[in-house]
Parts: C-alpha cells; sequence; structure tokens
C-alpha cells in the first residue's frame, strides 16, 4: 500500500468510527437532534425527516468507511456529510442559535456551536483526505499494512474524542465563568 492508501484509511478509519459513534447516539435519542433542527428554523416536517434520515446516513456511510466498502462513494458521501454538519452549524453560530446541536446525542455535551463547528470542519477534512486518497490508490492495501492503518485511525479518533470533549468542557467553563461575571456586575 502506497503513503495515499495509507494515510487515506487512517482517514477513513477514524471517520468511520466517528460517523458510527454520532449516529448511534442519534438513532438511540434524536430528540436534542430535532430541538436544535426547530431553533434554526428547519419546520416540522424538515425536522422530522432529518432525525430519521441523519442517523442513518452516518452509520451507513460510516459502517461502509470502517468496513472498505465502495471507499469512493463512502468518502464522497461522507463529504457530502462533512458540509452539511458544517455549513448547518455555521448558519447557527451566524443566527445566533442558542440551542446545542448535541452531534453526538446524549455523548455530546459541548454547547458551544464554535466547538462542534469546528469538530464538524475536521470530519469533512477528514472526508476529503479519505476521498482524495480512494481517488489517487483504489487498489486493495496489503493486509499488515491495513491493520496498521487501521489501528492508527482508532487511536486517531479516540484522541479527537477526547481533544473535542475536552474543548466542549473548556468552552462550557468559560461560559459559565462569564454568567457569573456579568451577575457579578448587574449586582
Amino acid at each position: 500500500m502506497g503513503g495515499a492508501g495509507s494515510v487515506g484509511l487512517v482517514s477513513a478509519t477514524a471517520l468511520g468510527l466517528t460517523l458510527l459513534l454520532a449516529g448511534a447516539a442519534k438513532a438511540r435519542d434524536a430528540r436534542p437532534l430535532g430541538s436544535f433542527l426547530d431553533a434554526l428554523g428547519a419546520g416540522p416536517r424538515a425536522s422530522r425527516a432529518l432525525r430519521v434520515a441523519a442517523p442513518v446516513a452516518e452509520l451507513l456511510v460510516g459502517a461502509c468507511l470502517v468496513a472498505g466498502v465502495a471507499p469512493r462513494v463512502a468518502a464522497a458521501a461522507a463529504v457530502l456529510l462533512g458540509a452539511a454538519f458544517a455549513g448547518t452549524l455555521a448558519l447557527a453560530t451566524l443566527r445566533g442559535v442558542a440551542q446545542p446541536c448535541r452531534c453526538f446525542g446524549a455523548l455530546d455535551r459541548a454547547a458551544s456551536h464554535r466547538v462542534a463547528l469546528a469538530r464538524a470542519l475536521v470530519v469533512l477534512g477528514g472526508a476529503v483526505v479519505a476521498l482524495a486518497a480512494a481517488l489517487v490508490e483504489p487498489a486493495a492495501p496489503a493486509v499488515a499494512s491495513s491493520w496498521a492503518a487501521r489501528a492508527v485511525g482508532c487511536a486517531l479518533f479516540v484522541c479527537c474524542v477526547v481533544a473535542f470533549t475536552l474543548l466542549g468542557e473548556v468552552a462550557a467553563f468559560r461560559a459559565g465563568v462569564r454568567r457569573e461575571l456579568d451577575r457579578g456586575q448587574a449586582r
């Protein structure tokens, strides 16, 4: 497997696991997503449709990326999902929507759209890397190097989850400090 194939496999694995986690969390409880979409002004029909379609799409694309099934199609679909996530979160940030997206369902405590937008941009970037690698080197990887690339992808996934969880906690802490300072000044 060449360099592009290894990088693509690392990216596809980390991205696939991320989408599987997000899809499973939303499938378990899609109410936070619905509340976010309602606050964004999506409308009841669109909100209901997206509460069903988003987790299904994430689970399907994530499973294909992890399993290596149709890597070009899966990576292209991941690019579309990442762009949709980033665009929606950018719009929510611009509109000042207070309702958090809860992109990872109950697992997501980040109330900051900026943290969620940064995470969506990382997903989009990973999807672009996976797609570029699939287009450059579509041949099946050697077994030994594919296991190493998959292991690195799993490690990258864990690092990203931890990093964005910490960023979410820091953002929540800073928001709490600001609220307390505002209360102190209002007295």
